[in-house]
């Protein structure tokens, strides 16, 4: 992803704009967000919102959301960008050697949609799903369920014993 750095507002520039820079720690990595996601799984990493804008296809945002919800905390958010995206309105990705092996539905399916409609929304683990659609641009938000452990001892520990 060196590339999305090298842009012009990048998000460095936007969390410093923001004030959030303290509370966002950014990633990136050369080998890409599978491999990621793999590492901060075996390092027993949490967090609690995790953005997919990453790869746009059923393979890449199948495997991202999977590595992702292992990793993602009891009631934590996962983003989920560009809905309504699809390979054929990519004239640079469509001159490709690589478009050229794919078939029309790899072509044309909006596949961060259907993932996110079919995979996300069915997950045992998801408590709750959210999209918006503004114009020709859609994304959606989910929620992972909360341990249900962990909210009575956050219940308990605020409340005073009599």
């Amino acid at each position: 992803m060196p590339h999305a750095l090298d842009k012009d507002p990048n998000v460095h520039t936007l969390l410093n704009q923001l004030g959030l820079s303290q509370y966002v720690q950014v990633m990136t990595y050369q080998e890409g967000a599978s491999w990621a996601l793999y590492d901060l799984l075996q390092n027993n990493q949490v967090f609690d919102l995790i953005i997919h804008d990453a790869a746009h296809t059923l393979e890449g945002t199948g495997l991202f959301f999977y590595l992702s919800e292992r990793v993602l905390a009891p009631g934590g958010f996962m983003y989920f960008d560009d809905f309504s995206w699809n390979i054929a309105e990519q004239p640079h990705i469509m001159e490709s050697a690589w478009a050229k092996t794919l078939s029309h539905r790899q072509i044309h399916t909006p596949q961060v949609g259907m993932v996110f409609s079919d995979l996300v929304g069915a997950h045992p683990n998801i408590a709750h799903t959210y999209t918006v659609s503004i114009d020709n641009y859609a994304w959606g938000v989910c929620q992972k369920k909360r341990n249900i452990a962990d909210v009575f001892r956050k219940l308990f520990l605020h409340a005073s014993v009599k």
